[in-house]
């Protein structure tokens, strides 16, 4: 049964904290500080550390237009002649995708507008981002319903498998209507960061006015991989399927992208900004437009390419955090995912049987750590399982794509590893007091705090060299005849209390009482070298003690205490001795036996001690050679001493 509950309240701890420490996970979920992402975040720190960037197609790129171009190309506000100028230049070198992360949704000068959209239609690659709103955005800023919708011409229509719970828009701006009218595509670019400003996900379809706006980069890889969209199955929670997608290594696979209930997926970000992507100037590309050998160049590079043309200008404020950095361009989102799609490479977050199997795992070696070991030792464990579980999780992130779920396991580390260590303390520290009030009948006061630092000593039994003492009343069974049962009790309660301390002073260990019998020894628990002369100035002042304790008494009419005090050293075997319900701290052996023979031959209020004992004295205590004596169960004579009691 013990062993039972001992196995039982490390398993019903863990338990426990486990699951508190989900429970409070997801309550920070829902509370808008989930601790996941912030862990997450580490975990994907740690693999560009070990790594560097992931897996990166050389063709997916970005056109970056800085301050410091549109100040060297003198770029003015709605004059698009340079983008018009960009675009001819890609197109004629070959790019298969002109992906803008900027909406142009004013017209602006109408040589630059016209321009622009007539290289756009030349090029048929150019899609255009939409900025999607909800209906409770709508209703407070009083935007009015819209007469002809231009986004409703660019909807998709796929096989929605599951409901979920999509978001859904009421609203939309798109680029100007000739320029719209003339691209490959339209995707929304909207994305909202976590709680904490940290941008992890991106919807990558959005419920809107009877049909689904695609993200900007789930729009441009359908068409690169050859995906009708009308032919795309989505099960909101679970994912977007691809079907058929030709693979830019030649083969035909289905494309899953996994998805939360409202259409979103983990952002995998492959690097920071300057260390994933390649970069291409916006301004070096427009001297291709005059420089044949640097135009050659551009289409050897940028052939088949998918290329998002970013405004990493001040006045775009398109920034944000990310788990790899505070400050990145938010069209590197696009990018992500882009190469994702192409790569048929995604991240996921656990399913809740992977994170239960597990938890279910870590909680078992947890227990096992708590129930096996000693504290220090299991809490040691514990943190290598933890860590052992931490390193599986990096891993599983790693090889898998699939995102860790650790805050848990974490917390719930933590609070099995307290609340384990604090039980061990309280049950211990019932243990040596249970230790404690049971030896204390045993041992003297001042030497309990030195046997119970190695207490397990006396869960054991061990044979040594010890000396024993026994003392008799001379007598007493024949007073007993004549006395109240209260004055025996009274009587024998005081002459023991007296004897005990007399022990206890000399640092000896009571065995036991015997009617009116004592039993004590010397030399264990603690080793006493001088074991014997202790035993002997114990019964010197026991046979002194019963002296006052008779001048006392006998005016009263009281016992006088006559007693009789039998020493004797040797080996026996010491140790916690009993059934399971009753224990006692006793020495055993013949040479206890011959102890309590010595008892019984001894002068009435005198000490006869044994040859060991004589030797181990003599040269302290004074003494007198008593002669041989016969003991029932000895077969020879041996020899005794009587100690002249001053």
């Amino acid at each position: 049964m013990k062993g039972i509950r001992t196995a039982l309240a490390p398993a019903v701890i863990v338990a426990t904290s486990l699951v508190l420490a989900w429970a409070l996970s997801l309550l920070s979920a829902s509370a808008g500080t989930d601790w996941n992402n912030r862990l997450n975040d580490a975990f994907f720190r740690l693999r560009y550390a070990l790594k560097g960037p992931e897996q990166i197609l050389p063709y997916v790129a970005h056109v970056d237009l800085t301050d410091s171009i549109v100040e060297e190309l003198g770029m003015k506000g709605g004059d698009r002649r340079d983008f018009a100028r960009l675009v001819n230049v890609l197109a004629k070198a070959g790019v298969s995708s002109i992906i803008f992360d900027i909406i142009f949704p004013e017209r602006g000068a109408p040589a630059g507008d016209t321009a622009f959209v007539e290289a756009s239609r030349q090029a048929g690659t150019v899609y255009l981002p939409a900025i999607i709103r909800s209906e409770q955005f709508r209703r407070v800023t009083g935007q009015k319903e819209p007469g002809r919708d231009p986004l409703a011409a660019w909807l998709w229509h796929p096989r929605v498998v599951s409901g979920g719970g999509p978001a859904v828009a009421a609203s939309s701006t798109v680029s100007y209507a000739e320029l719209t009218g003339v691209a490959r595509g339209i995707g929304t670019i909207n994305t909202d960061p976590d709680p904490d400003g940290v941008f992890r996900r991106m919807p990558l379809i959005v419920t809107y006015r009877g049909g689904f706006v695609p993200g900007l980069a789930l729009r441009a890889a359908c068409d690169a991989l050859g995906v009708e969209p009308a032919k795309i199955e989505v099960t909101f929670g679970r994912r977007i399927r691809l079907p058929g997608a030709k693979m830019p290594d030649g083969s035909v696979r289905d494309i899953d992208i996994p998805i939360d209930r409202v259409g979103r997926t983990i952002i995998d970000y492959t690097g920071p900004w300057a260390a994933s992507f390649p970069h291409y100037s916006f301004a070096t590309l427009l001297k291709a437009e005059n420089d044949p050998d640097l135009a050659e160049s551009v289409a050897a590079e940028l052939e088949k390419a998918h290329l998002v043309i970013s405004d990493l200008t001040t006045r775009s404020s398109d920034y944000g955090a990310v788990p790899l950095e505070r400050v990145y361009p938010r069209s590197g989102i696009h990018a992500n995912i882009l190469n994702s799609i192409l790569t048929n490479r995604f991240l996921r977050a656990q399913s809740p049987g992977e994170a239960l199997l597990l938890t279910l795992v870590f909680a078992g070696l947890l227990w096992t750590a708590a129930w096996r070991l000693r504290p220090l030792a299991g809490s040691l464990l514990a943190l290598l399982f933890w860590a052992a579980l931490a390193a599986g999780e990096l891993a599983l992130f790693i090889s898998a794509g699939i995102m860790p779920a650790l805050a848990g396991p974490t917390l719930g580390f933590v609070f099995a590893l307290v609340a384990v260590n604090a039980y061990r303390f309280f049950q211990a520290d019932r243990e040596r007091l249970r230790i404690r009030t049971r030896m204390e009948r045993y041992f003297a006061p001042r030497l309990m705090s030195r046997i119970l630092q190695a207490q397990e000593r006396l869960m054991s039994a061990e044979q040594k060299v010890i000396t024993v003492l026994f003392s008799d009343i001379s007598g007493f069974t024949s007073w007993c005849t004549t006395q109240p049962p209260d004055a025996i009790h009274r009587t024998l309660n005081e002459y023991f209390e007296l004897m005990t301390e007399i022990v206890f002073r000399n640092e000896g260990t009571v065995d036991k009482f015997i009617g009116d019998g004592l039993m004590a020894f010397f030399g264990d628990p603690l080793a006493q070298s001088d074991h014997a002369l202790r035993a002997v100035r114990t019964g010197i002042e026991m046979q002194q003690a019963v002296r006052g304790l008779r001048v006392r008494w006998e005016p009263e009419g009281r016992m006088p205490l006559p007693i009789r005090v039998g020493i004797n050293s040797g080996e026996g075997v010491v140790g916690d001795m009993g059934s399971r319900r009753i224990m006692a701290y006793t020495a055993i052996g013949s040479n206890v036996n011959l102890g309590s023979r010595l008892e019984s031959k001894a002068p009435v209020d005198g000490v006869l001690v044994s040859a060991p004992v004589y030797h181990a004295v003599k040269d302290v205590v004074a003494t007198r050679f008593a002669g041989k004596i016969t003991a029932k169960g000895i077969s020879e004579d041996f020899e005794t001493w009587e100690v002249i009691v001053p």
